[in-house]
């Protein structure tokens, strides 16, 4: 099991049933000395008109004795349908596995392609913020002080735009997508964790971006990305 399905819990029941009792013989000595216990409890305890239930007996597997040729007979048998049932395990995970990448393919792919929209309106944001501050410094300042302050005020203008600056986040933001498409195309087992991993730092660059922002629109953006991420993020439970 654990060759074949790498992670998760798997609990695995084996019945069996066979036409003769030929493998089977039951221990009369153990049943004669049960009921010889359980007449001297009786009588001792004083308990009266009491009798073995014949299903409790059934139940319990110390009154069998099992041929021994039993293992070596069945045991292959038992193997060949155990192996049975995993392979057709296998052929339900790669079919839903399938299923999964497609999801999380058109997911991740939205995000990816809605990345250069969240450079173009804070690009645009930082540009109207700038010539705003400088507008009112101007209507401030007469030109000779303004002159005078010129080193100053885009230094301030500096600042403001680092403060709303998103380049940094949206580079990072697009180098972890395409490790993530690295991941989910790269044919390995178990690499559910990393994509797991990968999330959480797409996640933290969203969060950032997020708090920079200071327009509906990239804040729209940000909560569907991270919409996005979280259903990924419910898929990729299912991932080795």
């Amino acid at each position: 099991i654990m060759e074949r399905c790498k992670r998760g819990k798997i609990d695995v029941r084996i019945k069996y049933s066979f036409k003769n009792n030929s493998i089977v013989d039951i221990s009369v000595d153990k049943i004669i000395a049960y009921k010889e216990n359980f007449n001297e409890i009786a009588t001792i305890l004083n308990i009266k008109e009491q009798s073995i239930d014949i299903n409790s007996l059934l139940k319990n597997n110390e009154y069998f004795i099992y041929n021994k040729n039993f293992e070596k007979k069945y045991k292959n048998c038992i193997i060949k349908c155990f192996e049975k049932s995993l392979d057709d395990l296998d052929k339900y995970r790669f079919k839903e596995g399938r299923n999964i990448l497609k999801d999380i393919s058109k997911r991740i792919s939205f995000i990816n392609k809605k990345i250069n929209n969240l450079k173009k309106i804070s690009n645009s944001r930082i540009k109207l913020k700038t010539k705003n501050y400088k507008q009112k410094v101007k209507k401030i300042l007469d030109k000779q002080d303004y002159l005078n302050n010129e080193n100053r005020i885009m230094s301030e203008i500096v600042l403001i735009s680092d403060k709303l600056d998103i380049s940094e986040e949206t580079s990072r933001l697009k180098s972890h997508i395409d490790l993530f498409y690295n991941f989910i195309e790269v044919n390995n087992l178990e690499k559910g964790k990393k994509i797991n991993f990968l999330l959480q730092e797409i996640n933290r660059e969203l969060n950032t971006i997020g708090a920079k922002s200071e327009t509906n629109q990239i804040s729209h953006l940000v909560i569907n990305f991270k919409n996005e991420i979280e259903k990924i993020r419910e898929q990729v439970q299912n991932i080795l």
